[in-house]
């Protein structure tokens, strides 16, 4: 896929990555991501937005964050 942003949480040391659940990959195939983390550790929360594969390297890349 190209210009693919992947979502990344992390929370009390642990990490978690859009659509793979407890896994440590990325969903290079899906351009809308979730994560969904039942009693996650830590009280703060850190929102990581990483782009992968930009056809642009210099143009931004649009996303939104609900």
């Amino acid at each position: 896929m190209q210009n693919d942003i992947n979502l990344i949480v992390l929370s009390g040391g642990a990490e978690r990555h859009g659509n793979m659940g407890k896994g440590s990959g990325f969903d290079h195939i899906n351009n809308v991501e979730k994560i969904i983390w039942e009693n996650v550790p830590g009280d703060t929360f850190k929102i990581v937005v990483s782009i992968w594969n930009n056809l642009d390297v210099k143009a931004p890349a649009s996303f939104a964050v609900a």
